[in-house]
């Protein structure tokens, strides 16, 4: 888990991104792996380039954790709603030691960090299954 201070110096970050003009934020085409610069603020384009790495979850208990993202599955707004960008990301790890439900600061070697609340959805004796709802604007 987190500190406060943590939380709430990356909820401040996440609403200044949120903030930015569409024409700021775009990115044409498809994203390299080592292109992706997450401390300028999360976009769905930037995590779907990282489908396939691992990141890094440090655990005040457990110590760290490794999860590899697995998937980006997009989750499209109804029409005349707000420009906003929302998809599940899910994550496998091992099935132990097995995260909680909470926010969680996610590491990746080249990229950098990204604050996403973790939800458990699966765990069997060999792997455990885990997601971040994501809703960005756009």
């Amino acid at each position: 888990m987190i500190s406060r201070r943590d939380f709430v110096s990356g909820a401040g970050s996440m609403l200044a991104v949120g903030c930015l003009s569409t024409s700021a934020m775009a990115v044409a085409g498809a994203l390299d792996v080592g292109t992706v610069d997450l401390s300028s603020g999360l976009s769905r384009d930037k995590l779907q380039a990282l489908v396939g790495q691992s990141f890094q979850v440090a655990t005040p208990k457990s110590g760290v954790v490794v999860l590899q993202l697995v998937e980006l599955r997009d989750y499209p707004m109804a029409t005349g709603a707000l420009a906003t960008e929302n998809f599940t990301l899910r994550f496998t790890g091992p099935a132990s030691p097995r995260l909680s439900e909470g926010l969680y600061r996610l590491d990746h070697g080249s990229a950098g960090s990204a604050l996403l609340r973790i939800e458990r959805v699966r765990f069997t004796s060999t792997s455990a299954l885990y997601r971040a709802q994501c809703s960005l604007f756009a």
